[in-house]
C-alpha cells in the first residue's frame, strides 16, 4: 500500500507542478499532503501507546496468565508480552 501510495503522488505531483515560476499549486499539495501525513502519524502513535498502557494495566491478570500459554502466532498481538514499538 505504501508502495502503491508513493507512485500515486508522483502521477499527481506532475500534474499540479505545471504552473510555472512560483508552483503555488504544486507547493500548496506538498505541504497539504506532509500535513494530512503528521496528523495521521501522530494519532496513530497515540492510538498505539493508548494500546500499549491498557496491556500494561493488565499485565499481571489471570487472563494474561492463561494466555501466555499460548504463542505469539496464535494470538498475534493479543499476546500479554507483545507491545507496539513507538
Amino acid at each position: 500500500m505504501i508502495l502503491m501510495l508513493g507512485q500515486c503522488m508522483s502521477i499527481a505531483s506532475a500534474e499540479v507542478y505545471s504552473d510555472a515560476l512560483l508552483y503555488n499549486r504544486g507547493n500548496g499539495f506538498s505541504l497539504g499532503s506532509m500535513t494530512v501525513g503528521f496528523i495521521i502519524t501522530a494519532i496513530f502513535m497515540i492510538y498505539l501507546g493508548h494500546l500499549n498502557r491498557k496491556k500494561l494495566e493488565r499485565q499481571d491478570s489471570q487472563e494474561a496468565v492463561l494466555t501466555r500459554g499460548k504463542s505469539i502466532e496464535e494470538i498475534q498481538d493479543g499476546h500479554p508480552d507483545f507491545f507496539h514499538y513507538l
